[in-house]
């Protein structure tokens, strides 16, 4: 009986102790629903401790493909509707200059930048090269198809390396514009000087990188004084001829792109003026009747893209 008794009392302690190990702990409030790992220990004698693992990051998905280069930008692209037009902004609106004349159907493009959404169309940056006596700077914005979907424009096949040529050159993604600032072609107005002025365009260069460009032409110049004072004859003053010049013009600038990719620059190609003055009381005192420029070219050699103009001639003959 003693026995039985010690057996039940052995029996009783042991399932406290059981209860104790397996009650849970009153936990402490909280006002964040986030669960924070904390470390718990054990209610037995065991002298390890459990560090509750973090939770697992909500998943965040792929990630996000990097766009592909618009196809369309440095490449030839082809009108394939009749009286497209140009425009010196993205969009249809009255600060959007129309320039002339609009582009027959089949007019080669050189895709300078784009696209830019805008009223509705889907606007690029061309440069015709079948088209020299554009408006404006010599480039603009055409939609490149309307509102339908019925396109206007598309790439030309096969596409042609324009590393070379005029008014426009495109290699690469980097696209290089030239027009003749004060073109006076087949014009006298008193005014020609022996310079042969050029505006350079460079798109699809990185912000602030520099871009060196070499131009070059010959000439051959027929230079000329003012009226001169006194009595004039029946047709007027005509200037007193010095005789003509001939050689080489060489000229060299550096321009930095702006942060647009875009860089701009004015290189001037100057004839070696007579070696024989004009008169003091000439007026103007000097000018010039007649220019030709032949084998011109402005080299970017960084990108490889070289323009070349064959022949300009400006002035008129006595």
């Amino acid at each position: 009986m003693r026995r039985f008794g010690s057996i039940l009392i052995a029996a009783t302690l042991a399932a406290a102790c059981t209860a104790a190990r397996t009650s849970p702990s009153p936990s402490a409030p909280t006002d964040s629903a986030t669960p924070t790992p904390v470390a718990s220990v054990a209610a037995s004698a065991s002298p390890w401790v459990t560090i509750a693992p973090p939770p697992t990051p909500a998943s965040r998905g792929p990630a996000s493909p990097t766009p592909a280069p618009d196809r369309f930008v440095g490449m030839v692209a082809v009108t394939v509707s009749d009286k497209l037009r140009v425009r010196s902004e993205p969009r249809v609106s009255d600060d959007s200059i129309k320039y002339e004349p609009v582009l027959p159907l089949g007019t080669k493009l050189i895709v300078l930048d784009g696209p830019i959404s805008g009223s509705g169309y889907t606007w690029y940056q061309v440069s015709p090269v079948s088209v020299a006596n554009l408006d404006g700077p010599g480039f603009g914005w055409v939609a490149k198809a309307d509102k339908d979907g019925e396109p206007w424009i598309a790439l030309a096949q096969p596409q042609i390396d324009l590393s070379h040529g005029w008014p426009a050159v495109s290699r690469a993604g980097i696209a290089m514009l030239g027009v003749v600032a004060d073109d006076r072609s087949g014009q006298y107005t008193g005014a020609l000087d022996g310079r042969l002025r050029l505006s350079i365009t460079v798109t699809g260069l990185a912000p602030s990188e520099t871009v060196s460009l070499n131009a070059a032409g010959r000439y051959l110049v027929k230079w000329v004084c003012g009226s001169q004072p006194g009595p004039c004859g029946e047709l007027g003053c005509v200037p007193d001829s010095l005789g003509t010049t001939e050689g080489t013009a060489k000229a060299t600038t550096q321009v930095v792109a702006g942060s647009d990719g875009t860089a701009t620059a004015r290189i001037d190609l100057a004839a070696a003026p007579p070696a024989k003055p004009c008169p003091a009381d000439s007026r103007p005192p000097l000018g010039t009747q007649r220019e030709r420029w032949e084998q011109i070219s402005i080299a970017d050699p960084l990108h490889g893209l070289v323009l070349t103009r064959d022949i300009i001639e400006r002035g008129d003959i006595y």
